[in-house]
């Protein structure tokens, strides 16, 4: 065989187990697409991409785009899968090591119902059972939690309600829910262990939180004294697959806060998020009744409230709809110990060379999804703020998130601006992330018009700056990220002036 054989051989092998991995990785959100049909999509995809700009190398730059999602993905669920079986495998531990007599009916119930462990409460007598360093478990004194209320018992401890999602009750004791609704609010299941005369008030306290017995209790399922509650269901079966990072942040904005709102837990498609933050959310289990279309950007022709649906849209509505759960998402919305390791030092090294970091994002790159309908922000507009707002400032220094730095960076020479490359940041498994965390962690930021950075001014607890492009005055202006709009859009008559002539 000779040598230019070998390498078409290897070539075609290499296309084809990309192919395949790509059509895996389409699967997962997309059951039951056979590969025929996922080849007619693909074509269908690609040639639509030829004909908004032919040209060869934009084709493959959007070819190797692909491929490097479908890459992360199955990264992804690889590493899901791995920490889920690690956290199920700890809860199991915890309740041999309480010898809890339940352990057979709650390992069926594991295997049955997939969900998302974040931590442990347990009603009852104190155990003793030594700390596990993946699980958040307490056991709560049941007389203290008569005594002060559950969510109460909480604080006392220095306990915050989002880091347990599982509540175990060692007997059916209504007053063990008294003043709960913060806790219940992010509780997914309820374990009630010798349940017998409190059956009724125990259900009428949880179904108003959006809880419903999972199984009813019958002989043949489990014996009487055994229960499970389990809360109503949202899913985003398209999560990571609309859209880029900013509006996948937007999606699962919504789709967590509509779940808070409404008492129900959520079900979500393998996304990027699931290996940058410790998020519990659990895979999609069964398909649900969709509501919404693929690329609707509003919410307010919807179905409210969405309860054991599948939502699909890109939620870009105004965002004094999450401004009331701000510091929750920003709690959650936090990267890995490990991954913060290593972008973190970015921040130190700024911080080194100044007092108050300016964080500036320039985004150029064709805006296909658009349309034509949204603007990009020329360098101008930034550089006249920089002007005034540099000599007001203490020890400042300069970093720029931009998508084409060899067209942009050049403008800002004089202030000698850092990037993640020249800080030597790199995350092999995001690469966009570490520009995105030095974005949250800037001192003053300007935006462009992008859900990228405008999501990463909604996560930032540090600035007191916040700039944006507006292209009717054609400057920056100053806006709240909890109370605006994500993405302008171009200024109507501006647009009919450019569409006339």
């Amino acid at each position: 065989m000779t040598f230019s054989l070998q390498i078409l051989t290897c070539f075609l092998v290499l296309s084809f187990f990309c192919v395949m991995l790509a059509w895996l990785g389409t699967r997962s959100r997309m059951p039951g697409l056979g590969f025929a049909a996922f080849l007619r999509f693909s074509w269908i995809y690609f040639m639509d991409r030829w004909e908004r700009k032919p040209d060869l190398w934009s084709t493959l730059s959007y070819f190797l785009r692909f491929i490097d999602v479908i890459w992360r993905r199955f990264l992804i669920i690889f590493q899901t899968l791995l920490f889920e079986n690690k956290l199920r495998r700890q809860l199991k531990m915890v309740w041999k090591m309480t010898g809890a007599s339940a352990l057979p009916h709650f390992e069926h119930f594991l295997d049955e119902h997939r969900f998302g462990f974040a931590g442990l409460v347990r009603v009852g007598p104190p155990d003793g059972t030594p700390p596990c360093p993946a699980l958040r478990y307490v056991c709560l004194d049941p007389e203290e939690v008569i005594r002060n209320g559950l969510d109460h018992q909480l604080a006392i401890q220095n306990l915050k309600p989002w880091e347990h999602n599982f509540l175990w009750l060692d007997r059916p004791d209504v007053r063990f829910l008294k003043d709960s609704s913060e806790t219940l609010r992010h509780i997914d299941i309820v374990f009630i262990n010798n349940i017998d005369g409190e059956y009724d008030e125990i259900r009428s306290v949880l179904t108003p939180h959006g809880f419903a017995e999972l199984e009813p209790q019958t002989q043949s399922s489990k014996p009487p004294c055994i229960c499970f509650y389990q809360k109503n269901v949202l899913t985003m079966s398209l999560l990571g697959a609309s859209g880029q990072f900013g509006n996948q942040f937007l999606q699962y904005f919504f789709l967590k806060t509509h779940a808070r709102e409404n008492y129900e837990r959520i079900q979500t498609s393998s996304w990027i998020g699931q290996l940058l933050f410790d998020l519990p959310d659990p895979p999609i289990k069964k398909v649900l009744r969709q509501v919404g279309k693929h690329g609707d950007s509003r919410l307010s022709d919807q179905e409210f409230p969405l309860i054991n649906v599948n939502f699909v849209g890109y939620c870009l509505c105004h965002t004094r709809r999450y401004a009331p759960h701000r510091e929750f998402l920003q709690s959650i919305l936090k990267p890995r110990p490990e991954i913060e390791k290593i972008i973190s030092k970015g921040v130190r090294q700024l911080k080194h060379v100044g007092n108050t970091i300016v964080a500036l994002h320039l985004r150029y790159s064709t805006w296909d999804c658009g349309r034509n309908t949204y603007f990009i922000a020329p360098c101008e507009w930034y550089l006249e703020w920089l002007e005034k707002l540099w000599p007001t400032l203490d020890k400042p220094v300069l970093f720029i998130a931009t998508d084409v730095p060899k067209n942009t960076l050049h403008h800002f020479d004089s202030y000698d601006p850092y990037t993640s490359k020249r800080l030597g940041l790199r995350l092999l498994q995001a690469s966009f992330y570490p520009d995105y965390y030095l974005l949250t962690q800037a001192d003053a930021l300007a935006v462009s018009n992008s859900s990228f950075s405008f999501t990463a001014a909604m996560l930032n607890q540090h600035a007191k700056i916040f700039m944006r492009p507006d292209n009717e005055l054609k400057k920056l202006i100053p806006f709240d990220p909890w109370d605006a709009e994500p993405i302008l859009e171009q200024y109507t008559k501006w647009r009919s002036a450019e569409w006339v002539g």
